[in-house]
């Protein structure tokens, strides 16, 4: 891995558990093992270093989500799942890309807007797209609104991800608070499924798949 890597990766974790704002140079550098100014050897300021962090974040999810839109086969609810597990697994893969972003629309909305515009709005529409275009063939809820739907989704999955292991400790109960992340991340998939879909077909698909495995039992 190169130093500027390095250098990223650890400015991710400091600038997610404290903030950009409040993140020390001299803390990340002394994470990769190297001293202040090699730091500013690839990035001029703290800064230019926090936006090539957004940068690297945004450009990674925006290569993963629309490779599996066009590689999936699945339709309907298949599809759905295929694409909200992927954005989850995204996330969950290293709950750090949560948290930051949920710092910065929140200290920064409107320079995350412009990111937003840039790197996620565009997939967004494609999958608004194939939602809306389920609603002539009644697979959808026709009162879906689709674009603030798969918004709501994102943001779903942003901040559950991000506050996942303060909501397991202090949200969920019993022994199972151990699986709080996938509880939680179970749990959005059901919600969103059920709010997507028009309720016949998603038994119509229930059905399907029933049948379809007690065909391979027999």
């Amino acid at each position: 891995m190169s130093a500027r890597q390095e250098i990223l990766n650890a400015a991710l974790r400091h600038m997610a558990a404290r903030g950009a704002d409040a993140a020390s140079l001299r803390s990340i550098a002394e994470d990769v093992g190297i001293r202040k100014p090699s730091i500013m050897y690839h990035f001029a300021s703290k800064d230019a270093l926090r936006q090539a962090v957004l940068e690297e974040l945004l450009g990674r999810w925006n290569d993963v989500i629309p490779r599996l839109i066009l590689a999936t086969t699945q339709d309907g609810v298949g599809r759905f799942e295929a694409l909200t597990r992927e954005l989850i697994d995204f996330f969950s893969e290293d709950p750090d890309r949560a948290r930051l972003l949920f710092r910065e629309l929140m200290d920064r909305p409107d320079e995350m807007q412009n990111y937003l515009q840039s790197y996620v709005r565009p997939w967004i529409n494609v999958i608004a797209q194939q939602i809306n275009s389920g609603i002539p063939i009644r697979d959808v809820n026709p009162e879906i609104d689709a674009e603030a739907f798969v918004w709501v989704m994102v943001n779903s999955v942003i901040g559950t991800i991000a506050l996942s292991s303060r909501l397991g400790e202090t949200a969920l109960s019993d022994d199972r608070v151990k699986n709080a992340n996938a509880r939680l991340t179970t749990e959005l998939v059901r919600m969103a499924r059920s709010s997507l879909f028009h309720p016949q077909h998603l038994v119509d698909t229930l059905s399907d798949t029933v049948e379809h495995s007690n065909a391979k039992l027999l």
